[in-house]
């Protein structure tokens, strides 16, 4: 056999060995990882966090909790509006209650946000405000405060009372316009009305993405929303965590036969180890919980981990030592907390934001254009680190 097809031979068997040696010791890493208390916390805290959320999001549930009363449980119309109030579904929680005294007292011992009560004969106080007088208002609203929810809870009362607006409007005008003295029942009237509504949807929910939404934001619990985010951040602070462990074991003198330029690769297998732990069981905790959107999501994940290694790779190159990472990582936490839309969609400091691997993965679900941002950011950082690892060795040289 020639001597080339045998050098090339021996080359293929010596590469091969060491990616089997590389396996071997990436599948001892993971089995050591598995091991230290700290990571298996972690790694616990996904289904519990999980379990939490889905317990609270079964509970009677609301941004706030409004109490209703009305001064004549037989008034016809107001009857209506607290059913109507009662049984739809909404981020808002309503309670009726049988006195007005039992109304002042929750609001006031902070049980309930807001008290609205509704007067006795509101169909002549609702028409006799339609004929002009807005002066009179029917509808009492007790607070203690003032704020942003409260005002949108007082548009979601306008959008349920208007629903009886045009009833009153439309038999006004054709008892007054069109029947010319003749005399039309209410029944009749009723009657043509019923047969004239709209059936159907008028808006459909859909991504930027073009993703059309099956649920609308009202069946969407809101309690259980940020998970997806949270995992996010459990999954960048397994990686912060493996650094860590590495540190700890170069500090120990683990890696003193290994040349210091050689170490990253090990650093990376840290992290990947980490990170594949707490990628998966979230995932399947997204499955679970009914947030996994297909393919696409293992796909994301992978570029998030791949993301995160750089980001941690270059944290660590910034904080030197483990202490200072040490400090560092609630900081992070913090930060990536309230910039990342976990709970809310911050619009401001948009530079900070786009440091951050949690901003493009949770904005990348449904829109595409932030995957393409994600591949860049991947470019991005891993040339920071290198040039970062090589100004190190040259100054340590």
């Amino acid at each position: 056999m020639p001597s080339d097809y045998k050098g090339i031979g021996g080359r293929l068997k010596e590469n091969m060995k060491k990616i089997q040696k590389g396996l071997f010791w990436f599948y001892l890493t993971c089995k050591r990882l598995i091991k230290k208390p700290s990571f298996f916390l972690l790694l616990c805290s996904i289904p519990l966090l999980v379990a939490a959320m889905q317990m609270v999001s079964q509970e009677e549930s609301g941004m706030l909790k409004i109490v209703l009363y009305q001064e004549n449980t037989e008034d016809e119309l107001s009857s209506k509006l607290v059913t109507d109030l009662l049984t739809q579904e909404s981020v808002l929680q309503y309670v009726q209650v049988e006195t007005e005294e039992e109304a002042y007292a929750a609001v006031r011992s902070t049980e309930a946000d807001a008290a609205w009560i509704f007067p006795d004969d509101m169909q002549e106080k609702l028409d006799t405000y339609i004929a002009g007088a807005y002066d009179r208002e029917f509808i009492k609203i007790i607070e203690r405060e003032d704020n942003v929810a409260l005002q949108l809870s007082r548009e979601k009362l306008y959008g349920a009372l208007y629903s009886y607006f045009p009833y009153s409007v439309y038999r006004d005008f054709v008892q007054n316009e069109l029947a010319a003295g003749q005399e039309i029942s209410e029944e009749e009237l009723l009657a043509y009305y019923e047969g004239s509504r709209v059936e159907g949807n008028l808006f459909q929910l859909s991504f930027i993405s073009g993703e059309s939404s099956e649920m609308n934001a009202t069946e969407q619990n809101y309690l259980t929303a940020p998970v997806r985010g949270l995992l996010s951040l459990l999954v960048i602070l397994s990686g912060l965590a493996a650094t860590m462990y590495f540190l700890q074991d170069e500090e120990a003198g683990v890696f003193d036969r290994v040349a210091l330029p050689a170490r990253e690769k090990y650093l990376y297998g840290y992290q990947a180890a980490a990170m594949i732990y707490i990628g998966t069981a979230t995932l399947l905790a997204l499955f679970l919980t009914g947030n996994f959107w297909g393919i696409k999501e293992v796909g994301l994940m992978l570029l998030f981990m791949l993301m995160n290694v750089g980001f941690c790779s270059v944290i660590k190159k910034i904080c030197k030592n483990l202490q200072r990472l040490g400090t560092c990582i609630p900081l992070l936490m913090m930060g990536m907390l309230v910039l990342c839309p976990i709970f809310f969609a911050v619009r401001r400091f948009r530079v900070l934001q786009c440091l951050l691997p949690p901003f493009y993965y949770l904005n990348a679900i449904h829109n595409n254009r932030y995957v393409w941002q994600m591949i860049l950011y991947c470019a991005v950082v891993f040339g920071i680190e290198i040039l970062l690892h090589k100004a190190m060795n040259r100054h340590k040289a």
